[in-house]
């Protein structure tokens, strides 16, 4: 573990962009994953951290996974940039925010749900609308 703390400080040094409390809820949250996965950054696989953030989903509020997930994403970019990694896993991960689910769920299913089109159009927030909506799936 000990090489994958010493790429996290060239990750971090090398993007001299990021704000002081970027770089330590980067930190943070690279560190917390590595501890999870147990395993060195090269080891790791698409799968090790769905699974993190599966686990995170019963943890934390929404906002606070989209960070950490960033700075997954973040990190493993870096890496396959400077050519420390072949397969970077952190492709596969998606993770919308709000606003984006709602996009999504207007564009792909505007006829299923009347109701939802209707409140999206009233300006009700996007977290009630989200709500409704799981609401509506778990109804069925």
């Amino acid at each position: 573990m000990e090489k994958t703390y010493e790429v996290i400080d060239l990750f971090v040094k090398d993007n001299e962009k990021f704000s002081y409390r970027t770089v330590k809820s980067y930190r943070i949250a690279l560190r917390q994953f590595f501890a999870y996965s147990q395993k060195n950054y090269d080891e790791v696989i698409a799968r090790d951290i769905k699974a993190w953030s599966a686990q995170l989903e019963n943890e934390l509020k929404p906002s606070s996974i989209r960070l950490k997930l960033t700075a997954l994403k973040s990190f493993y970019n870096y890496c396959e940039e400077e050519g420390l990694i072949k397969n970077n896993p952190s492709l596969e991960l998606v993770y919308l925010n709000q606003y984006e689910w709602v996009d999504l769920l207007m564009k792909h299913s505007p006829g299923r749900c009347p109701t939802f089109a209707a409140l999206n159009a009233t300006g009700v927030r996007n977290s009630e609308l989200l709500e409704f909506w799981r609401r509506v799936i778990n109804d069925q």
